[in-house]
This record gives structure tokens, C-alpha cells and sequence, in this order.
């Protein structure tokens, strides 16, 4: 940590960062949560994600928690908000 400090920069950084130009919006995950496996034969049910949100405990060392608590409802955000651009896109 003192090399950081020595430089300027502290040991805390954001998950996610967004950068939101007039073109585009784009986002970087500091972590690699997309090859989570994930070998549940329920996965694909409707609001699968919503209870297993519900259910995951912080479990230290296991990166369940901010998988389901903060990737997945960020992912589905920006989807969410893609499809309504697109649709103000298309419709205009």
C-alpha cells in the first residue's frame, strides 16, 4: 500500500466505473464475474436471479454475494437501459 500512496493512489477502487459520452456509454468490471460457474439446472427459470439474490450470504472468500447482489442487477440495468435507447432509436 505504500508504493500506491507514494504515487498517489490509494488501495480502494470502484467495481464498476462508467463513462458516458454523447456517442456511448461504456463500463469496466474490475473483476472477471461472467465466467462464474454457475451449474444450477434452475438457472434459466424466471426469477431465478431474483432468489438467489435474496438467499446469498456474504460469505467471506466466496465471490457469490457481490455476484448476485450487485454484477447480476448492474448487468440487467444496463440492458434494460440499452433496450429503452433502442427502442427511442427505432420509434423516433
Amino acid at each position: 500500500m505504500k508504493r500506491l500512496n507514494d504515487i498517489g493512489l490509494t488501495n480502494v477502487f470502484p467495481a464498476i466505473a462508467r463513462n458516458k459520452r454523447s456517442e456511448y456509454t461504456s463500463y469496466y468490471f474490475a473483476g472477471d464475474y461472467a465466467d462464474l460457474i454457475n451449474d444450477n439446472k434452475f438457472s434459466n427459470y424466471l426469477n431465478y436471479s431474483s432468489i438467489r439474490k435474496a438467499i446469498t450470504l456474504n460469505v467471506e472468500g466466496q465471490t457469490d454475494y457481490f455476484y448476485w447482489k450487485c454484477y447480476v442487477p448492474v448487468i440487467k440495468k444496463i440492458l434494460h437501459d440499452v433496450e429503452n435507447v433502442h427502442n427511442a432509436i427505432t420509434n423516433y
